[in-house]
């Protein structure tokens, strides 16, 4: 059995094919019941009439949360290259700002085109009154909405922190 971070799980899952048996539920925006699923939400400032889609962030400047983080990276980065969007090259400039909040406080004063933090993360910092959500434009997840999540989403979505089982674990 195993605890794991959301990243951390998305490759076992896949590489040592582990399967999450319950799931952390995380803490929602609106203080109602938990969710346990996440993703992420790729945005700019709602004045910029360029960026509508993900592609069009080629030749744009972008931030992400840091290089092992979920929401607010790795689940950006599988829909950019779903659409043939490579950030190595694509990207005008690339930084990592280090936490959720530091992402939307670069896209909101313009130093950067482009971010993506975790799903929530908007909403909460609006909750808080240190934004306001008509400042930003989400771009659209390539494959349409995910179901009735009920936050902003660029993504799909992921298991929040599984507990999962390793498989040929006996269970008797």
């Amino acid at each position: 059995f195993l605890v794991a971070n959301p990243s951390l799980y998305v490759l076992l899952e896949y590489d040592a094919k582990v399967t999450r048996i319950a799931t952390f539920l995380q803490a929602a925006s609106d203080h109602k019941e938990g969710l346990s699923v996440y993703g992420g939400v790729v945005f700019c400032r709602a004045d910029r009439k360029d960026i509508k889609e993900l592609r069009d962030t080629v030749g744009k400047s972008f931030a992400a949360v840091a290089p092992q983080s979920l929401g607010g990276w790795h689940a950006a980065l599988r829909e950019l290259k779903a659409v043939g969007v490579t950030p190595e090259k694509d990207f005008s400039r690339f930084v990592f700002a280090g936490t959720n909040d530091a992402v939307v406080e670069a896209v909101r004063r313009g130093d950067v085109d482009c971010g993506t933090v975790r799903s929530t993360q908007l909403e909460r910092m609006a909750a808080q009154g240190a934004i306001t959500l008509d400042e930003f434009r989400v771009l659209p997840a390539p494959a349409g909405p995910a179901g009735n999540f009920p936050h902003l989403l660029s993504t799909r979505l992921y298991p929040a922190w599984p507990f999962a089982i390793v498989s040929g674990t006996d269970l008797q």
